[in-house]
């Protein structure tokens, strides 16, 4: 993984040599691909409660169901993404 660049002060350019969403998805290969899909679920599900589009389909979920729901897709996306000891990379994932 690319190391990242410090951020710019006042009046300095800011970089230009950002990594298209295609290198970095290449880069982190099917894993990443589970992270984003973990992410957009999440992501949905908080609109869906939100906007309460669940009772419009006919759907009655109690907070603490939908609490749980959220909490078993974001443990695993935390455990793809960050290792135990902040200093290590993760190779591949067991």
């Amino acid at each position: 993984m690319a190391e990242q660049a410090p951020i710019p002060s006042e009046g300095e350019a800011l970089p230009t040599d950002f990594a298209s969403a295609q290198e970095i998805a290449a880069e982190r290969g099917f894993v990443g691909r589970i992270e984003n899909l973990g992410a957009i679920l999440v992501s949905l599900g908080v609109v869906f409660q939100a906007c309460d589009l669940y009772r419009m389909v006919g759907i009655v979920v109690y907070g603490e169901q939908f609490l749980a729901t959220m909490m078993a897709i974001a443990h695993p996306l935390v455990f793809l993404r960050y290792t135990f000891h902040r200093e290590l990379r993760r190779g591949a994932v067991p």
